[in-house]
């Protein structure tokens, strides 16, 4: 589907919404990759559920990962 008929039909507002909805998502589906395989990486699993969290709210999630990293690294 071409831009301007995307345009005509939706609007662009909810032309910008979608692409930044996809980039986000896109980002989530990254970072949850990352946060995957350092889980795993300890010995872990990962239900599909916290997957798909991991991917919603990966920002923070990721916040959540760094905070709980630092902590165990100034610890040791």
């Amino acid at each position: 589907m071409e831009a301007q008929t995307f345009y005509r039909i939706f609007g662009k507002n909810n032309y910008i919404m979608l692409v930044l909805s996809a980039k986000f998502l896109l980002i989530g589906l990254i970072v949850s990759f990352g946060l995957e395989h350092a889980i795993r990486w300890t010995g872990q699993s990962v239900s599909f559920t916290e997957r798909l969290s991991m991917i919603v709210f990966w920002p923070l999630m990721a916040i959540v990962f760094v905070f709980n990293f630092i902590k165990s690294f100034l610890n040791d």
